[in-house]
């Protein structure tokens, strides 16, 4: 305490002139075990002592494996974790989601029940995901553009699922001498980037595409009409659907492409669709980590990987001196007497 009022004549932080109030004392007081606190007060600042400048940083914490999609698992894992990095709840103030029901649920979404914890961390619909639904829905109201992209689809249906198409295709590639190996690319239904790319990559391999077509048409024209009667004789001696998806799409598999709808149908039928939630940015990391040679590493060495890969700048800031003693110690052996 400096014997002077909650405000001084001067209230400059940093100042050793005696000068501050009782506030600014207690604030720096403070910032000598808040380190949160200590680096708001030594930022950069203008003549006038205002910040110049803020910062906000988004940092990568770890992957964490999960058992089920049930909000109440979820939240009970984001807690756990919150709790073992050493944060408080207490201090969130927002979370953000995709639209998903058991993450943006009202009644008992994954943020209404981080919201019954801390009501002050308001929950925040993903914007990218909302502006992508926004663009679908406006595209489908547009016939050409559906009529385009399904094309662009079909397209690559055609080609990727046939290996004897596939390759006549690749093998023009080659032949054309190109410096860029760009293949045709499958749409992305979630993410119009990926629209972008198979799009880009039809335009770049548009005469490779006609030439692929041709040859296929030249070599296939005599055998249609085989094939097509061998069919119609084959599908007239069926008794259930399941017989006519194991015709269609086993034993006359490079036939899909041609009965695509069919085919469809026949999935819709004997299956149960499933729908998941769109990966996020930080899955394209794991798919570089958690390769063919690396397929058996454990949860824990996942994540310390993931975290050095993604946050490669706070890493190359680490003091390994003290890392390597910290190994040594934890991996000793040798027993004192």
């Amino acid at each position: 305490m400096r014997s002077l009022p909650f405000c001084g004549h001067r209230e400059k932080l940093g100042s050793g002139k005696g000068e501050n109030g009782n506030f600014i004392c207690f604030i720096e007081l403070l910032a000598k075990y808040d380190p949160v606190l200590e680096k708001v007060i030594n930022q950069e600042k203008d003549e006038y002592g205002n910040p110049k400048n803020v910062c906000v940083k988004e940092t990568f914490l770890a992957f964490h494996e999960v058992v089920n999609q049930f909000a109440s698992s979820l939240s009970e894992l984001i807690l756990q974790n919150i709790e073992k990095k050493g944060l408080s709840i207490a201090k969130c103030r927002g979370q953000s989601y995709d639209g998903a029901a058991n993450m943006s649920g009202m009644y008992n979404g994954l943020q209404k029940r981080i919201k019954d914890i801390e009501p002050s961390a308001a929950y925040v619909h993903c914007s990218a995901h909302n502006l992508n639904l926004v663009v679908n829905d406006a595209v489908k109201e547009i016939t050409e553009m559906e009529i385009f992209f399904d094309v662009v689809q079909r397209v690559f249906v055609f080609f990727g699922h046939s290996i004897v198409r596939w390759r006549i295709l690749s093998d023009l590639i080659k032949e054309s001498n190109s410096q860029n190996g760009l293949l045709i690319k499958k749409l992305n239904p979630t993410r119009w980037a990926g629209r972008y790319e198979a799009v880009f990559a039809l335009k770049i391999r548009f005469v490779e595409i006609q030439k692929a077509l041709t040859k296929v048409i030249l070599c296939s024209s005599n055998k249609i009409l085989a094939v097509r009667s061998t069919l119609k004789n084959q599908i007239s001696q069926l008794n259930s659907t399941r017989d006519l998806a194991q015709l269609l799409m086993v034993k006359n598999h490079s036939l899909t492409a041609s009965f695509l709808e069919v085919c469809t149908a026949l999935l819709l039928f004997l299956t149960i669709p499933v729908t998941s939630a769109s990966a996020e940015r930080s899955f394209s990391k794991l798919n570089i980590i958690k390769g063919y040679l690396r397929s058996t590493m454990m949860q824990d060495r996942l994540s310390g990987l993931a975290l050095i890969s993604i946050e490669q700048e706070t890493a190359r800031e680490v003091d390994f001196e003290n890392l390597i003693d910290m190994f040594a110690e934890a991996k000793a052996r040798k027993k004192k007497f």
